[in-house]
């Protein structure tokens, strides 16, 4: 397995941080987009139940029923609402249900009760796109009996501003990664010029020039500790190197007369 430079493992870990650091500050912004997004859901939603329950207090619901039919379908807007309005345990007078959602059942909130984000409903559908909706009792015109109005939402707007907002997210995160490995590899590489001079420097020195001294002017705080021990080494081998050759300078001289006696005594013989 090949090793990896430790220019590379710098640049390696600054690009994990990056992209931890732009992923969790992502996290964060889309959670609290998506908190946002869901209390403006439940409050338009809610708005919208509360308008109704207002029309039906005033008007004959299933003369404005019958006569425009179109008003609730514009109240709705979009072809992914739901809206059902009847009496209790009678067929619907009106149902807006382009998308054909599974109409909940749920007990309606009544008419003397405040509508709140409290009474919204969150649900999912199988193919996991999310659906609200609220379900509530409107008090109708003195002698009628109470209507009940439920009105709901796919999300599916929000599911795709959501996913292409994670998507962006990942995007960011990944571009970040990529800069801050290219920058800290690039600023690594600088950084291990000083070690990588002193390498040069220390490849150098040979036996004709134990004599020589690694230089500490030029070279960061951090290496003062490694150049120190570098000369100390020398030291110790320059003297032990002078000590050698004195060595061999003294021994040469000792065997310089006996071996010349000998010489001699065997050209006599």
């Amino acid at each position: 397995m090949k090793r990896l430079s430790l220019t590379t493992r710098l640049a390696l870990l600054f690009a994990l941080l990056a992209f931890g650091a732009m992923a969790v500050i992502g996290f964060a912004l889309y959670r609290r987009l998506e908190q946002q997004l869901v209390i403006r859901d439940d409050g338009a939603l809610v708005t919208r139940v509360d308008q109704i329950r207002t029309l039906m207090r005033d008007i004959d619901a299933r003369d404005l029923i019958r006569e425009k039919p179109h008003l609730f379908a514009n109240m709705l807007g979009n072809t992914e609402s739901l809206l059902v309005v009847r009496y209790a345990d009678e067929a619907p007078l009106i149902v807006v249900n382009p998308g054909r959602t599974a109409v909940p059942n749920v007990t309606p909130v009544p008419p003397d009760a405040a509508l709140s984000l409290a009474a919204v409903h969150h649900a999912t559908q199988p193919d996991g796109t999310p659906f609200i909706y609220v379900a509530a009792t409107a008090q109708g015109l003195p002698g009628q009996r109470e209507l009940q109005i439920v009105s709901g939402r796919l999300m599916t707007e929000r599911t795709r501003m959501l996913r292409d907002y994670r998507n962006q997210i990942l995007l960011f995160a990944t571009s970040a990664a990529v800069l801050a490995a290219l920058i800290a590899y690039a600023l690594a590489r600088r950084g291990m010029q000083p070690l990588q001079r002193l390498a040069d420097e220390t490849a150098s020195i040979g036996m004709g020039n134990l004599s020589t001294r690694i230089e500490r002017h030029d070279a960061p705080r951090e290496l003062d500790t490694l150049i120190g021990a570098f000369n100390g080494m020398l030291d110790r081998l320059e003297r032990g190197f002078t000590q050698l050759k004195q060595v061999s300078a003294d021994m040469a001289h000792d065997l310089r007369t006996p071996i010349g006696n000998l010489l001699g005594q065997t050209e006599v013989g």
